[in-house]
């Protein structure tokens, strides 16, 4: 009953008119308050360098995490993005893969950790993280549930990309069309020019003929 709960809840969230940080947030804090963990986060690929930035933190020192940068490969969310499966980290101290300087700079190590791939068209898009501060405290059940809300998440995120790709494109295409509107109107102003000294300064009176087919060009 919680679990449905919690998908009628993200689900009105995402279809609402909420901003895509909102959308995260709340889908974050559901998370937490159902499974009763530490902290959840959600971190995303940047296409341009590959790496891993923590977009939205939920828990303590939630501002000192977000906008945390991992090279790629790095880390327990680096694992995840490059063999596209959910991991349960059931002890951080005991597995290499785990990033310590998180931790480090907080203060508060996180011993269990399960942290789950969003994809969208097959490709990942970043990684769905639950934290606690207690040993073995992640079930498959609860990867399942992860799985799901971050198969949610994906759409969410695409949307929102591809959103705000077509209102940079319509703004581009404004953009040049205004430049190609103002070229035109230049060239059209110098060809005007052009014959209106043409006419003044030709011995077109000697051509009627002449003179009305500048006049008509211009």
């Amino acid at each position: 009953e919680g679990e449905l709960a919690l998908f009628n809840r993200v689900s009105q969230a995402f279809d609402s008119a909420l901003a895509l940080d909102k959308m995260l947030v709340t889908l974050l804090e559901e998370v937490r308050r159902l499974l009763e963990v530490t902290a959840s986060s959600i971190w995303l690929i940047e296409p341009e360098t590959g790496e891993l930035v923590c977009r939205q933190p939920i828990g303590p020192h939630k501002d000192t995490v977000l906008g945390w940068r991992l090279a790629p490969g790095q880390g327990i969310v680096g694992w995840v993005v490059k063999t596209g499966e959910s991991l349960i980290v059931t002890d951080t101290w005991n597995d290499d893969r785990h990033f310590k300087g998180v931790d480090r700079q907080t203060g508060h190590p996180l011993r269990s950790i399960l942290s789950v791939p969003m994809r969208s068209k097959q490709k990942v898009l970043g990684v769905l993280q639950v934290l606690d501060t207690e040993v073995a405290r992640f079930t498959p059940t609860d990867q399942a549930l992860q799985e799901l809300l971050a198969s949610m998440a994906s759409i969410a995120i695409e949307n929102a990309r591809l959103y705000e790709r077509s209102r940079l494109d319509a703004s581009t295409k404004e953009i040049l069309l205004r430049e190609v509107n103002q070229r035109v109107r230049n060239t059209l102003a110098t060809l005007i020019r052009l014959f209106s000294t043409i006419r003044r300064h030709s011995r077109l009176k000697k051509h009627p003929i002449s003179k009305s087919l500048m006049t008509d060009m211009i």
